[in-house]
Parts: C-alpha cells; sequence; structure tokens
C-alpha cells in the first residue's frame, strides 16, 4: 500500500518540476514557507531572550512595547525593579553577543556587505558555513 502511494507522489512532484513556471512557483512557495517559519522562530527567541536578560536579571523590567502602528506611548510608568542592574543586563548581552560572533562566525563580523563582495570576488561565491 505504500508503494502506490510513494509512486503517486513522485509523479506528482515530476509534474510540479517538469514545467519552469511551476517549477520557481513551487519552489517560491516553499521558500516562502521557510522564510515565514523561521521569523518566526527568530521572534519568539528574541522575546525569550528579553525575558531571561532583561526582565529576569533585573528583577520585572519589562520594556515598552509600542501599540500595533507607528510611535510609542508616553504614558509608559517604570515599575518596581532593580535599575541599577539594568546596564549590567544590557552588557552581558553584548559580551554574549560578541562572544558568539568572535569565535563561532568572525565573518559575521560587521555588516556582511564586504564578505558577500570577498566571497563573490575571491571564493566563486563561497561563504563558509556556520556549523563546522
Amino acid at each position: 500500500m505504500v508503494e502506490p502511494a510513494r509512486a503517486a507522489s513522485r509523479k506528482g512532484l515530476q509534474w510540479i518540476l517538469r514545467n519552469d513556471v511551476t517549477k520557481w512557483v513551487f519552489l517560491g512557495i516553499l521558500i516562502g514557507i521557510v522564510a515565514g517559519v523561521g521569523s518566526i522562530a527568530f521572534y519568539f527567541l528574541i522575546k525569550l531572550m528579553t525575558g531571561l536578560m532583561l526582565t529576569g536579571i533585573t528583577g520585572g523590567f519589562v520594556p515598552p512595547e509600542p501599540p500595533l502602528g507607528e510611535g510609542g506611548s508616553l504614558a509608559y510608568t517604570l515599575g518596581h525593579y532593580r535599575w541599577y542592574l539594568l546596564p549590567i543586563s544590557l552588557a552581558a548581552g553584548g559580551i554574549l553577543s560578541g562572544l558568539i560572533v568572535y569565535n563561532l562566525a568572525p565573518e559575521a563580523e560587521g555588516h556582511g556587505t564586504d564578505a558577500a563582495i570577498s566571497a563573490f570576488h575571491n571564493n566563486n561565491g563561497k561563504i563558509r558555513s556556520g556549523c563546522q
């Protein structure tokens, strides 16, 4: 029973990849889904690290979030937290990100344009993968 299903899915994939337009539409949709899931994961990881580094270390500081749309609110009030630990929390995050870039991915240093141009001209467009 598995073989007919596998053959049908293989035939469907061959039909998609046979025509140039359907192939590129299929790849565009697939890339869009992967990019969307990746951006959602990145957003929630930022929220998690904000909670751990800012709220956890300072004992209750919650950064103000802008309302939906442009601009912010002037009605933000400071809560009861250890305000003197806020610079320490920010410095710890900066040191941690600096150590990650320095040790794991030195080519990610800076804005990345120089690395992309150098890879194009000198390395046949290859940039070292982050996981080696």
